[in-house]
């Protein structure tokens, strides 16, 4: 109630309304009949690191697991990844051999979808619950992950994604629009909710060469530096709020 609240106020009261993505902006033009205007999140483009001292205190190996970043609430889908991850391991064990799955993140409020979580990946020893993790941990986590999976049911703009294309990370992301608008290529794409596609795709990536991997990463920090890097992002938002500010001073200047 109070998240609707919220939105019916930024939509009714604000002078100018920001949308971070497109998705958004038609909402509330639909909901609310507010002309929003899209600028989207931004990240900083980062120096993958090559130390690794931190991830190896968790047993993991450079390029031998697969990445999920999130908080665990329902929506978010790590349970379609656990379960697609073990039907994998039941159709084609030697694809998952010496790869690990690796989930960060805590809930939120949601501790017993976390205990089903664990309760479903139990005696797979190659799932990995990291729990919350920032700073060194996380930046080594991201320059060291094979790939990054994200099978969410919703978003708006997911900065979990961006961040792992700001690292040219190759993603597999669940076909909503928010992840489409980002990655539009359908092979980096598997049907949300669909547990047996996932697992068809997980199998794709894990079948994938370096070099096609790498390639799929290099065109998603291509996408960041040229959509969605802070410079740019800055750039937009304060022009909005100059561009606003003039008109409201002629405003003021006209009833006077």
């Amino acid at each position: 109630a109070m998240l609707l609240l919220g939105e019916w106020t930024a939509c009714t009261f604000a002078h100018r309304t920001i949308a971070v993505s497109k998705t958004i902006k038609q909402y509330a033009r639909d909901v609310y009949d507010c002309e929003a205007d899209y600028i989207p999140n931004a990240v900083s483009i980062p120096e993958p690191t090559e130390n690794s001292n931190e991830i190896r205190k968790w047993s993991l190996t450079p390029g031998k697991y697969l990445l999920m970043v999130s908080r665990l609430i329902p929506h978010k889908g790590a349970h379609y990844l656990i379960d697609a991850w073990k039907m994998l391991k039941e159709k084609s064990p030697e694809l998952v051999q010496g790869t690990k799955l690796v989930i960060v993140g805590d809930g939120y409020y949601t501790d017993e979808y976390v205990d089903s979580l664990h309760v479903s990946a139990d005696g797979n020893h190659d799932i990995v619950f990291m729990g919350f993790q920032s700073g060194e941990t996380l930046h080594q986590l991201y320059s060291h992950a094979r790939a990054m999976v994200h099978p969410s049911d919703n978003e708006g703009l997911p900065i979990v994604v961006l961040e792992g294309m700001s690292y040219g990370l190759p993603m597999l992301v669940s076909d909503i629009i928010e992840h489409r608008d980002l990655i539009p290529e359908k092979h980096q794409q598997f049907r949300a909710g669909s547990v047996k596609d996932l697992c068809k795709k997980l199998a794709a990536y894990l079948r994938a060469d370096m070099d096609t991997l790498q390639a799929f990463g290099e065109k998603h920090k291509e996408i960041i530096v040229g959509e969605y890097e802070w410079t740019e992002v800055v750039s937009h938002t304060v022009a909005l709020y100059v561009e606003e500010q003039a008109r409201r001073n002629e405003h003021i200047f006209a009833t006077q």
